[in-house]
């Protein structure tokens, strides 16, 4: 019979959709009070994927990863988007948000994001809040699942996962959790 174990601790993450540089910047100063230091930074890249956002938040559109090397629990993930979700209403202008912020983790196995909207493969968490499996790991690298979203199955996402990944397994080996 299997017993129960802790969690393997993660590195937590957050995607970030802005407009302008300066919301990027407050909301990543925010989003450090939940996710803790983000020491890794994606570079940005055009977000060109969807116009799923302009229509509230315009044009054009930059992406932007950032992520903590703080090791934490993942379940800790409904908390972290409703924070975010808190931060987006605080940023917006208008009652149209300046930023969009989609937290998540690095797992050695795969990268999870929160979302507030249902979808078949998305599993319920708490107080409305869903966890999905965005990539799995294997063989070295990052694969996409079905429903991987575009910007996260190119280069850039992987990249930026991967270096979180490898960060997490020196986390991992200091604290001699592997």
């Amino acid at each position: 019979m299997a017993e129960v174990q802790p969690f393997q601790p993660v590195l937590p993450f957050v995607g970030v959709l802005y407009i302008e540089k300066t919301f990027c910047d407050r909301a990543l100063n925010l989003v450090e009070g939940i996710l803790g230091t983000l020491e890794l930074k994606s570079e940005p890249i055009p977000f060109e994927y969807t116009h799923y956002y302009e229509a509230e938040m315009g044009a054009p559109i930059t992406r932007v990863w950032a992520g903590s090397t703080e090791l934490a629990d993942p379940s800790e993930l409904a908390d972290w988007k409703l924070a975010t979700d808190k931060i987006e209403r605080e940023l917006a202008v208008d009652d149209c948000r300046t930023v969009n912020l989609d937290p998540g983790f690095v797992g050695l196995s795969k990268a999870v994001l929160a979302s507030l909207k249902d979808h078949p493969q998305r599993v319920p968490l708490k107080d409305g809040v869903y966890a999905e499996i965005e990539l799995t790991f294997s063989d070295d690298n990052w694969r996409n699942v079905p429903w991987t979203y575009r910007d996260y199955a190119d280069k850039p996402a992987k990249d930026f996962l991967m270096l979180l990944r490898e960060r997490l397994l020196i986390e991992l080996r200091k604290k001699s959790l592997l």
